[in-house]
C-alpha cells in the first residue's frame, strides 16, 4: 500500500514539474496571446504584438512591435504603435511594497490623434478600457469607494 502511495505521489510531482516547465518555457508566447486577447477586449480595438522577451529570473523584459488599432468610426488604422518597450524590475521587491521598476524604455513611439464626432480616438480607447476594468468616473471600481493607499505601490526610477 505504501509503495502505491509513493508511486502516486511521484506521478503527481512529475506532472506538476512538467506543467511548470511548460509554462516557463512558453511564457513569452502565453504573454503575447494574453496581451492580444485581453488588450483587444479591453480597448474594443485590435491589439497586436510581434514578440515578447521576458526573463523572470533577472527582472528584464520587453515587448516588440505593440500596435493598438483605432476603435470603430475612426479613419486611421492605428492609434498607437510602439517599436519596443523594455523594462527592468528589481525582482527582490516583487513580493513587497513598493515594487521597484528600475527602468522603462519606449523606443519609436508613434501616436495618432484623431478627432471624431464623439471625441478623440484616444478618449474612446480610454473609455473602453475603463469600462472593461469596471472603473467609474472617479477611478473606483463599480459600487466601491476607493480608499487612499489602496492597491499596489510602484516606484519607477527611470522612464
Amino acid at each position: 500500500m505504501l509503495r502505491k502511495l509513493l508511486i502516486g505521489l511521484a506521478a503527481v510531482i512529475v506532472v506538476v514539474a512538467g506543467g511548470l516547465y511548460f509554462v516557463y518555457s512558453n511564457l513569452d508566447s502565453l504573454i503575447k496571446t494574453a496581451v492580444e486577447t485581453y488588450g483587444s477586449q479591453a480597448t474594443q480595438a485590435e491589439v497586436r504584438l510581434d514578440k515578447v522577451n521576458l526573463s523572470p529570473t533577472t527582472g528584464e523584459g520587453g515587448l516588440v512591435g505593440l500596435r493598438v488599432g483605432n476603435p470603430k468610426g475612426f479613419a486611421t488604422p492605428e492609434a498607437l504603435r510602439l517599436g519596443e518597450v523594455r523594462m527592468t524590475v528589481d525582482v527582490s521587491t516583487l513580493a513587497s511594497s513598493p515594487v521597484i521598476v528600475r527602468e522603462i524604455v519606449i523606443v519609436k513611439p508613434q501616436v495618432t490623434y484623431e478627432r471624431g464626432p464623439g471625441g478623440s480616438n484616444l478618449e474612446a480607447l480610454q473609455k473602453s478600457a475603463a469600462a472593461y476594468a469596471g472603473i467609474g468616473q472617479r477611478g473606483a471600481a463599480s459600487g466601491e469607494k476607493q480608499e487612499a493607499g489602496q492597491g499596489p505601490k510602484i516606484i519607477i526610477e527611470n522612464l
